[in-house]
C-alpha cells in the first residue's frame, strides 16, 4: 500500500471535513492579509487541478466501497476517530477494526488506480 496514497487520503479527508475555499484548499488565516500573496505562489493552477481531480477519484472510489469499509474510512479520516472509537461505534474488536480499515484503504487504492489515479 502506497504511503503517498495514505498521505493523500488523509490530506483530502482533512480538506473534506473542513470548509474549503473556492479553489478547494483550506487555508487558515494566521497573518496579515497582505501576506496572502506568498500562499498563492506555493500552489500552481496545475497542482490545484490535479488535487481536485484526485479528490474526485477518491470520493467516487469511496462510494464504491462496501458500507462497513466506507463508514470506517469516513470515521477514521474525515472525523478523525481512532481505531478504538471506530471499533466501539461499529461493535467490533480493535483488531477487526484495524483489519477493516487496512482492507478498505487497499481496496480504495485499487479502485483509484484502476480509474487512472496516481499510486
Amino acid at each position: 500500500m502506497g504511503t503517498l496514497f495514505r498521505r493523500t487520503l488523509s490530506r483530502k479527508a482533512v480538506s473534506w471535513a473542513t470548509v474549503p475555499d473556492p479553489a478547494g484548499v483550506f487555508v487558515a488565516p494566521d497573518g496579515p492579509i497582505e501576506d496572502t500573496g506568498t500562499l498563492s505562489a506555493m500552489h500552481t493552477t496545475e497542482d490545484l487541478v490535479e488535487g481536485r481531480d484526485e479528490l474526485a477519484r477518491i470520493l467516487e472510489g469511496v462510494k464504491e466501497l462496501p458500507d462497513d469499509r466506507r463508514d470506517a474510512l469516513i470515521m477514521r479520516f474525515a472525523l478523525g476517530m481512532d481505531n478504538r472509537e471506530i471499533a466501539r461505534a461499529m461493535g467490533r474488536t480493535d483488531g477487526a477494526t484495524k483489519v477493516l480499515i487496512h482492507r478498505a484503504i487497499k481496496q480504495l487504492e485499487e479502485i483509484v488506480v484502476a480509474r487512472g489515479g496516481a499510486r
